[in-house]
């Protein structure tokens, strides 16, 4: 009889921590942080990299922050619609899952080469950055729930600076990461290191 008590004991126990672990880990609302490498592509998906990179470094200004923007390479940010102005505050962040969500934000001239968006996904963005000349980019941090996805572009002091002067400058970046899906809400921010003096 003792026995039976502590196997029963033991078995619904067993079966609530099963559902406590189970519905604990896999609420709808759950954060995760999407890691932007894709390992080891076929050369079919790494030619498919390649044709996106390719274009986009073409059409959509990339690189580092200036005041006059990469020496007349400003004019790129009005390929795409949201890119050409844009309040500070608010800085446009856009995920691309798709051939017709390309088609919907991009606004130049060049033709748009065959894609495949099975395995991709391409983060725009642009996020104000003070201090233009003493931070490079250092990486990126994706964070994604249903309701929110976060893109945090981190920078660091660059080698050597040692003083700077207030400016705010506009920093364009593009990723092109393996797919996932937004959340709700999309926005970027620039998260920047400390300044050493």
């Amino acid at each position: 009889m003792i026995m039976k008590t502590k196997i029963k004991l033991f078995m619904s126990a067993t079966i609530m921590l099963f559902f406590v672990g189970v519905f604990s880990g896999c609420t709808s609302d759950d954060e995760f942080i999407l890691t932007s490498d894709f390992g080891e592509l076929s050369p079919e998906d790494n030619e498919n990299v390649k044709t996106i990179n390719d274009f986009l470094s073409k059409t959509f200004p990339y690189g580092e922050p200036r005041v006059d923007f990469n020496e007349g390479k400003g004019k790129l940010r009005d390929n795409y619609e949201g890119f050409e102005s844009y309040n500070f505050d608010t800085p446009p962040c856009i995920v691309i899952n798709s051939r017709k969500e390309l088609e919907s934000v991009y606004k130049g001239e060049m033709e748009i080469p065959e894609m495949d968006f099975s395995k991709i996904s391409i983060i725009m963005t642009v996020v104000p950055l003070s201090a233009p000349y003493v931070y490079v980019y250092d990486g990126i941090n994706i964070k994604n729930s249903n309701d929110e996805t976060v893109v945090t572009l981190n920078f660091a002091v660059r080698e050597g600076v040692t003083g700077a002067y207030a400016a705010l400058s506009s920093y364009y970046f593009y990723k092109i990461v393996p797919k996932f899906k937004p959340g709700k809400t999309i926005r970027a921010e620039a998260k920047c290191q400390p300044l050493p003096w």
